[in-house]
């Protein structure tokens, strides 16, 4: 049951705090950590009534279980000095014994101890130790493999409990970053399906080079488009011509997880296609291998038009898609995605916020901010030496709704804009104002910028705050 709940920034922080016997058990036990933490969640906090309450109580648990376990142990050791019992940990000294009893001399290389009384006197002291440090863990039990299956799989499910409880409550935004990149999250505008929709009267539009989908709403109405090509294509295989569906959201959400430089440079998404196929269907055999890269040429070939009351029509496209040259061998299992600039807009204006807040909230004026956003992208961009460009009346008018109505009023605003973005240090380095052009110099990306914005969330507010902004991270 994988809900997919939580981040993958959100399992990297459990993970770091999972004790090595946790991992081992986990994936021993043919699981995937990622999905272990997300059933964990699921079923223990998600549908908890009070977050916190449910943390106490797994928190009591652990507790309770670390004492049952020492009491019972130190129980064990005493009945095998008393010849009682064989029992648990009592195998461990067993063998120690036997390796007392043929070679001493290497029993006292290997445990320290020259009997196996100073052994089991030893063993109490490492139990009494795990016990009353209250970082330790149950799976942190020095000898959990004593424990039966039963009470290893109870162990891991509270550890686990705990620590995903713990960061939960500490950083809840780390919760839902999948979420996040939702297609509601891409664009304003809901147009997802149900998952089970599909194009329908394919017939009655011959004349168009697409086939078309409308979904009226209260005062909006969005169509959707498909190219005919693609469309008659998969009628020759007898498939149904399905919509955008949550499927193709999530596989979107997946794919930007692994978006690297070449995103923010060149619109550019490099997709493995076997590594969104195990994320999405558990398993990259083939058929399912095929139907990711079926619903990704499906994706590029979408477009959708909004028609909203008082707006007038946008039409709006989410990628194009290249797969690589049959001799292209590093890039062999790889595709291509070029994001149309409304979805790299909206992916990027949120990073930024998310990145760049501290740095942003130095800024006294909204026209400041609202103009950092929209120089940032273009500085993360920059591919010549001197990182200065020219930015035309018209570029910033396409971009931003002024209130004046003149050329003259509106170049004063984006001058004192940059003003103040030059004086606080931020994205600007310099400019000069030519007439109704801009010439902007931007201080340089640096490399702990790049690797902020490739690692993101917690990682970026550390760095954020242990450097002093000259420029941006610079």
């Amino acid at each position: 049951m994988n809900k997919e709940l939580v981040s993958n920034e959100f399992i990297k922080k459990v993970v770091e705090r999972l004790p090595d016997n946790a991992k081992r058990y986990i994936i021993e036990n043919s699981y995937t950590i990622e999905d272990y933490i997300n059933d964990v969640y699921y079923e223990k906090y998600k549908k908890a009534v009070k977050m916190n309450e449910q943390l106490r109580y797994e928190k009591k648990r652990l507790r309770q279980t670390k004492n049952s376990w020492a009491n019972g142990s130190l129980k064990e050791i005493k009945n095998y000095a008393m010849k009682k019992s064989k029992r648990g940990i009592c195998s461990i000294i067993q063998a120690a014994e036997l390796l007392f009893l043929s070679e001493p001399k290497e029993f006292h290389k290997v445990f320290g101890c020259d009997s196996i009384v100073d052994y089991g006197v030893k063993l109490e002291l490492s139990i009494n130790d795990w016990c009353e440090e209250e970082s330790l863990m149950l799976t942190d039990f020095p000898y959990f493999n004593t424990r039966t299956k039963l009470q290893q799989q109870k162990a891991l499910e509270i550890d686990v409990a705990v620590i995903v409880g713990t960061i939960a409550l500490n950083d809840s935004s780390l919760l839902d970053e999948k979420f996040s990149m939702k297609l509601d999250y891409l664009i304003d505008n809901p147009y997802v399906s149900d998952g089970i929709g599909s194009f329908k009267n394919l017939k009655g539009q011959t004349e168009l080079p697409y086939y078309v989908h409308t979904y009226k709403m209260e005062n909006k109405e969005i169509v959707t488009y498909i190219d005919k090509a693609y469309v008659d294509d998969l009628k020759l295989n007898n498939k149904r011509v399905p919509l955008y569906d949550t499927k193709d959201d999530h596989i979107i959400a997946t794919a930007l997880m692994k978006r690297d430089i070449m995103f923010y440079t060149h619109k550019r998404l490099t997709v493995n296609i076997g590594e969104v196929t195990k994320a999405i269907y558990k398993s990259d055999n083939a058929k399912n291998y095929k139907a990711i890269v079926d619903r990704l040429i499906k994706m590029a070939a979408l477009k959708f038009s909004f028609i909203e009351d008082g707006k007038g029509l946008e039409i709006r496209s989410l990628f194009d898609i290249k797969f690589p040259d049959d001799d292209d061998i590093v890039n062999q299992g790889n595709v291509f995605l070029y994001f149309s600039e409304k979805f790299y807009e909206k992916i990027v204006s949120e990073q930024v916020t998310h990145i760049y807040t501290k740095e942003l909230q130095k800024l006294e004026s909204p026209d400041a901010v609202s103009l950092a956003f929209m120089l940032q992208k273009e500085r993360l961009g920059i591919t010549n030496d001197t990182g200065t460009v020219m930015y035309s009346y018209s570029y910033f008018s396409e971009k931003i709704s002024f209130r004046k109505g003149t050329i003259k009023e509106n170049c004063k605003f984006i001058e004192r804009a940059l003003e103040e973005l030059k004086d606080k240090n931020t994205i600007v380095k310099s400019f000069e104002r030519v007439g109704v052009n801009f010439y902007i110099t931007f201080y340089p990306v640096s490399q702990q910028e790049l690797q902020a914005l490739l690692k993101y969330k917690e990682e970026t507010k550390k760095l954020l705050s242990d450097i002093q902004p000259q420029g941006l991270l610079n």
